[in-house]
C-alpha cells in the first residue's frame, strides 16, 4: 500500500502541468454551477483590472449636455444625472472593491 501512494506521488512530481488539469476537468464536471461562477468571476477580475483600456470615458467627469441619456453605442449603459458614463462608474467601483 505505501508503494502505490509513493508511486502517485511521484507521478504527480513529474507531471505537474496533468495533475492541474485533472483537477480542475474533475471540478468541471462535478460542480458545473460552481465553474460558471469561477469563470463570472474571474471575468469580472479581468475587467476591474483592465479597466483603463476597456472605457473610453472619465467615470468622474461631468457632462451635463448628455445627462440621462439611454444606453447607446457611446454609451453603453446610459448616462447618469450628471452625464457622467455608468459603465466607466460600474468598472471603476470593481476595482475600487478589489
Amino acid at each position: 500500500m505505501t508503494i502505490e501512494q509513493s508511486d502517485r506521488v511521484s507521478s504527480v512530481r513529474s507531471q505537474p502541468g496533468q495533475a492541474v488539469w485533472k483537477a480542475a476537468t474533475g471540478f468541471i464536471t462535478r460542480k458545473p454551477l460552481g465553474a460558471a461562477g469561477v469563470v463570472i468571476i474571474f471575468t469580472m477580475i479581468i475587467m476591474a483590472v483592465a479597466t483603463p483600456l476597456i472605457t473610453s470615458h472619465d467615470p468622474v467627469e461631468w457632462n451635463l449636455k448628455d445627462k440621462l441619456q439611454a444606453p447607446s453605442l457611446t454609451h453603453w449603459l446610459g448616462t447618469d444625472e450628471m452625464g457622467r458614463d455608468l459603465w466607466s462608474r460600474i468598472l471603476m467601483g470593481a476595482r475600487v472593491s478589489l
